[in-house]
């Protein structure tokens, strides 16, 4: 990308447990923000709202509208939040309304408002978010592959050549955290399809039943004789 993000928000996302690759992307030359994430930083903030005020359309008008002052420390920031058919395609318009404005005070207070966007400020900058934001599971699913590759690797080659001990035994190297990881939906960006995730990480599995008997067979021969 041609321009660095905000140290600023790295920092604030890191204090909750957050990334960039997980809360950001770009869309266009625009930083977008998940709106969650900016909710997260701003309970870590202590950031607060006051004088919240509902505007109902005017005769003839599609505009629902909501204003709302919030506060940081000694510091307070005023925003209104819109909604309308036109630029939402969810029909709650007024809570639309709120969280717009509650992202573009948080964005203020934080002095980032005009390097970032909220996710909520248009429906194309939703819809452009990639599935390592979209999906919070795939990140770390992806990863884990990579680091992986040679026990999935031979998990799946050991499935298409009916080789199952083969897969077995690559599958039993791996710990409960990492089979948590790697079972993710091949619809949701998984590596694994369904017949693979049946295979492997169902207790009825193939592959799942002869790696719990390796295991148990390997845990069996640790016990040391008695005297």
């Amino acid at each position: 990308m041609g321009h660095e993000i905000p140290p600023e928000i790295i920092k604030r996302l890191q204090g909750v447990g957050e990334t960039s690759a997980t809360a950001l992307w770009d869309c266009h030359g625009n930083w977008i923000i998940k709106h969650k994430a900016l909710e997260k930083i701003a309970a870590n903030a202590g950031i607060t709202y006051s004088d919240c005020t509902v505007y109902a359309p005017q005769q003839g008008q599609e505009y629902f509208a909501v204003s709302l002052i919030g506060h940081m420390g000694e510091r307070s920031e005023w925003s209104i939040g819109e909604a309308s058919p036109k630029n939402s395609k969810n029909n709650y318009y007024y809570a639309m309304a709120e969280k717009r404005a509650k992202d573009r005070v948080i964005l203020k207070l934080l002095g980032l408002h005009a390097y970032i966007y909220s996710e909520e400020e248009a429906d194309e900058f939703k819809e452009s978010a990639p599935p390592a934001v979209a999906g919070g599971e795939y990140l770390p699913h992806i990863e884990l592959v990579r680091k992986l590759w040679g026990s999935v690797s031979r998990i799946k080659v050991g499935i298409r050549d009916n080789k199952l001990d083969l897969a077995a035994e690559a599958l039993a190297e791996l710990t409960d955290e990492e089979v948590e990881i790697l079972d993710l939906a091949p619809s949701k960006g998984g590596a694994f399809t369904t017949a693979e995730r049946e295979a492997c990480f169902r207790p009825h599995g193939s592959v799942r039943k002869i790696a719990s008997q390796m295991a148990r067979a390997d845990s069996e021969s640790e016990i040391p004789l008695r005297r």
